[in-house]
């Protein structure tokens, strides 16, 4: 940058209602001008011809740095700007200083100069490390929000949280620990020594993370505070902590516990951003509780589902067993000497017509009881599932239950037909029978499809008819009047082997209950 300057009020003039530091130094380093920021800052009034490094700074030679030296020589040979940033103070009070220096030739010969310009950049570069800082918390926030959201176990999402806020404070230990009764216990950390770690429980109320717990509010302090805790154990080089509450419905469920090797105090927007993760990390572990109980909840209910419908189906055989070798006997006795008193009436000419009519109905309602045993024994053992297999059994309830009331039964079956472990076959049957039953009761169908598909790795069974259908959401649960309660028990029963149970169905378009068994891979292998 090439100026013709002239030494006379007007420049002067110019410089001195600029607020940067402008100096004009020539090819000696003397002090060439000055203006009135330069002159008030170091306390002088005239500037004569003086060295520039003594009359400004009292130094002995030209001004340098750790990292840089006057540039001076470089700007006149170069002929070109030369910019450095400069520091000074500590790191609370540190002052940054751009200056730019600049050639200039002389307006009345052919020596040159150089103008140097101070400018103060400290609220700049307070500012962008302002920015820079909330660019980053933005990024640990989205980071942590991102594995909160996805569908980790619980330890995996606390570590990724640890790690990352270790990060934003520049930490290099910590670990966050879980409320457990009165004890708390680290459930993950960074930089601790496993072993002593493993066994560690801290009391509520002792340690750093205790009194954490007893109080609700964040603990800050320096070495000396943390070496007389235990939640740190046999570290050295902690110089600085903070121990966050995470709280779940005003509830201290667990702690974070943050360190660093640096001498340094956590500022105000640090804590509070540290809290605030408190609270969204303390809202995941409780919510990892409830489905940790749910979950248990659900294992003990499948459990107890298991056990009642074993024992129903058990039930069922022994009733089943004394229909057949009690009931039904007693009924075939029955019926055949009511059919010998008839054929020995007649034989013998009994002409009592009421005598007769009565026992013609005897003997009808014997037959219809005992028809009406045989078909409860085959409800409650479908001895033909046993003998025959899946496909013809259901096909034979659809065809006995719903061909009499008019309704068509389509059967089909596809893929290699195999038999299945007794549990599937049962549980697959039953669902049949309460789809049918279903049909047979609510539906008004003209004709049912019954599909059964042995794929690999799985059965499909599909039952669909085109009856008036239902609203399926509108069956949420099991209405006090029962409604419901067969969908319900179609998809528990499944659910037990490991299958799925789906239902379609719209006002008017029929419905359609596709069940889905997984086949376990020895029986396919024994195939």
């Amino acid at each position: 940058m090439e100026v013709n300057v002239k030494e006379d009020p007007l420049i002067q003039a110019i410089f001195d209602v600029m607020e940067d530091e402008i100096i004009v130094v020539g090819d000696d380093r003397r002090l060439i001008m000055a203006n009135k920021a330069v002159k008030q800052k170091y306390g002088i009034s005239e500037i004569g011809k003086g060295i520039c490094y003594q009359v400004l700074f009292g130094l002995e030679g030209p001004c340098r740095g750790s990292f840089w030296s006057c540039p001076l020589e470089e700007v006149l040979e170069t002929c070109r700007e030369k910019m450095l940033l400069l520091s000074e103070g500590s790191n609370l009070e540190r002052r940054y200083t751009k200056v730019v220096w600049a050639p200039l030739q002389h307006p009345w010969s052919d020596s040159w100069m150089v103008v140097e310009l101070r400018k103060d950049v400290t609220a700049e570069r307070e500012l962008e490390r302002v920015v820079l800082s909330r660019r980053h918390q933005l990024q640990v926030l989205s980071r942590i929000s991102s594995v909160i959201s996805s569908p980790k176990e619980l330890d995996q999402v606390l570590q990724v949280a640890l790690d990352n806020v270790l990060e934003l404070v520049n930490g290099s230990v910590g670990g966050i620990l879980i409320v457990e009764g009165r004890e708390l216990r680290y459930r993950v950390h960074k930089g601790l020594p496993a072993p002593e770690i493993g066994s560690l429980r801290i009391s509520i109320g002792e340690g750093i993370a205790g009194k954490v717990v007893e109080n609700a509010k964040p603990l800050m302090g320096t070495e000396e505070e943390a070496r007389f805790h235990p939640d740190f154990p046999g570290l050295e080089g902690i110089r600085a902590f903070i121990s966050i509450p995470l709280m779940a419905r005003d509830r201290v469920v667990g702690v974070m516990n943050v360190a660093s090797a640096e001498r340094r105090t956590f500022g105000e927007e640090e804590v509070f951003l540290l809290t605030t993760l408190g609270y969204f990390l303390g809202t995941v572990i409780e919510q990892a509780r409830l489905n940790e109980r749910l979950a248990k909840a659900r294992e003990r209910y499948q459990a107890l589902l298991q056990h009642a419908l074993t024992a129903q189906e058990q039930e069922r055989k022994r009733i089943a067993r004394e229909l057949h070798d009690e009931t039904s006997q007693a009924i075939t006795s029955l019926t055949l000497s009511l059919q010998a008193l008839l054929e020995m009436a007649k034989s013998r000419g009994i002409g009592d017509a009421e005598f007769l009519e009565r026992l013609h109905k005897a003997y009808s309602y014997a037959v219809y009881a005992g028809n009406e045993v045989v078909k409860l024994m085959k409800e409650l053992r479908p001895t033909l599932l046993d003998e025959l297999g899946l496909a013809t059994a259901i096909h034979h309830y659809a065809k006995e239950n719903l061909q009499p009331q008019g309704i068509k039964v389509i059967m089909e079956q596809k893929g290699q037909v195999k038999r299945l472990p007794s549990e599937i076959e049962i549980t697959l049957y039953r669902i049949a029978q309460g789809a049918i039953g279903n049909i047979l009761e609510h539906s008004k169908a003209k004709e049912a499809r019954i599909l059964l598909e042995f794929l690999p790795g799985e059965c499909r069974l599909t039952i669909e008819d085109d009856g008036q259908g239902f609203d399926v959401k509108k069956i949420t649960r099991v209405e006090p009047s029962g409604r419901g309660a067969g969908l319900f028990t179609m998809k528990e029963r499944v659910n037990l082997v490991g299958g799925s149970c789906h239902i379609e169905s719209q006002p008017g378009r029929g419905t359609k209950v596709i069940v889905r068994v997984p086949i376990p891979e020895k029986d396919e292998q024994e195939d």
